[in-house]
């Protein structure tokens, strides 16, 4: 049976560690910004969302390709 859900995580490099939570940062601020200027509901949430969800793809990328021993 494999492991569908990776229950163990992977060891990441220092770099991708740096990178990783430089993405977090910057969609943390954008997030905030987001929330400052919106008018209308509906598309501040869509904004959102969507800036979660290209914060999400762009840490798993990095996990992904990250190789520890390098």
């Amino acid at each position: 049976m494999t492991d569908v859900m990776r229950k163990e995580s992977r060891q990441l490099s220092s770099g991708a560690l740096t990178h990783i939570n430089q993405i977090k940062e910057m969609g943390n601020d954008f997030h905030e910004l987001i929330s400052s200027i919106f008018r209308s509901p509906r598309e501040m949430a869509l904004a959102k969302t969507k800036l979660e969800e290209c914060v999400m793809w762009a840490v798993n990328g990095i996990s992904l390709s990250d190789d520890p021993t390098s």
